[in-house]
């Protein structure tokens, strides 16, 4: 009898041993395991057909009207240039650069998303944090290093004198940033103009870099329009784990919201040369509130010349001349 018991006793100590170790592989498994949108996600992207096409060339007057020396030289310079639409691109770019060039085509991904990502108060917006998402998916499964984001009806105003910016190089090849903005909103700046910049949204010129690029070193900043950017490779998987995550409200998920500005070490192109069409603002409106962004966020003072000069000088000459751009656009 004592020698069975020992055996029972044993038994026992070897059940509860391996359901121990059973729930601890459980848990391993459900704390490391894949979002549970992931799947979701890539089965809509594999699945979804025709949403890219290639992007198209134009003649060398309208390239240079619309992306003037500087910006050219920028894109040229990164792994791949998105361009996003919702039915069929119409920006040109040089014969250069179109074999590193797509055209996304929204419309098409707004019938092959999930509804799990796209219902609720903010349908629109969040079917355009989708086609965001598509293309960070494209970028990691081409395993580019980086990527620019184009809408593509920007409106792209002239600052610079020179062909090429200054120390972008440099900046692209380091692991010092994760976003370059060439459009931003400084939306906090819309309601509340008067106070001081906060602490968060300070942006800091480096001399490495030149005199056109300044840092936004915190996460936090209420920076928003996702209309022209470049994004490290660094961050495409966070960046897109925030625009999925359907476990965060619908809000939180918006692409030039949160997610945005979760990542801190931003650098913005000073002054601002990108601007968005389509807003509840004009585009005056837009460039008064970049202007009041430098004045006010932008440092250290004093601000190189290129950046402080009158933001406002010839701006109907600018706007004309980016019109002569925009005739196919």
């Amino acid at each position: 009898m004592v020698h069975v018991s020992f055996i029972n006793k044993i038994g026992a100590a070897l059940s509860f041993f391996f359901l121990l170790q059973t729930c601890l592989v459980l848990y391993k498994m459900s704390s490391s395991s894949v979002p549970s949108w992931h799947d979701l996600f890539l089965h809509a992207v594999r699945s979804c057909a025709d949403f890219t096409r290639p992007v198209s060339s134009g003649h060398e007057e309208e390239i240079t009207a619309k992306f003037l020396g500087y910006l050219a030289d920028t894109i040229k310079q990164v792994d791949h240039v998105y361009i996003i639409s919702l039915h069929d691109c119409v920006t040109r770019l040089p014969p250069g650069m179109l074999d590193r060039a797509s055209c996304v085509i929204g419309a098409v991904l707004d019938a092959c998303a999930p509804k799990v990502f796209v219902q609720g108060e903010h349908s629109h917006a969040l079917k355009v944090t989708f086609t965001h998402a598509v293309i960070i998916q494209l970028a990691q499964d081409a395993n580019h290093q980086h990527i620019a984001v184009i809408e593509d009806d920007i409106v792209l105003i002239p600052r610079y004198q020179d062909d090429t910016i200054t120390g972008f190089s440099s900046l692209l090849n380091s692991n010092l940033w994760s976003f370059i903005r060439v459009g931003f909103r400084p939306y906090f700046l819309q309601e509340a103009g008067a106070k001081p910049c906060p602490k968060q949204c300070r942006c800091e010129f480096r001399k490495e870099f030149g005199e056109n690029l300044c840092e936004v070193r915190s996460p936090g900043c209420d920076l928003r329009s996702s209309d022209f950017y470049i994004l490290s490779a660094r961050f495409f998987e966070e960046f897109k784990d925030r625009l999925l995550d359907i476990n965060e409200v619908d809000e939180k998920r918006v692409v030039d919201m949160y997610p945005m500005r979760s990542l801190g070490s931003q650098w913005l192109l000073l002054p601002q040369a990108s601007f968005q069409r389509q807003l509840d603002i004009p585009v005056d409106y837009q460039i008064g509130i970049g202007a009041l962004y430098v004045k006010k966020c932008a440092g250290p003072r004093p601000v190189p010349n290129s950046v402080s000069a009158d933001l406002f000088d010839n701006l109907d000459i600018r706007i004309k001349s980016n019109r002569l751009g925009q005739t196919h656009a």
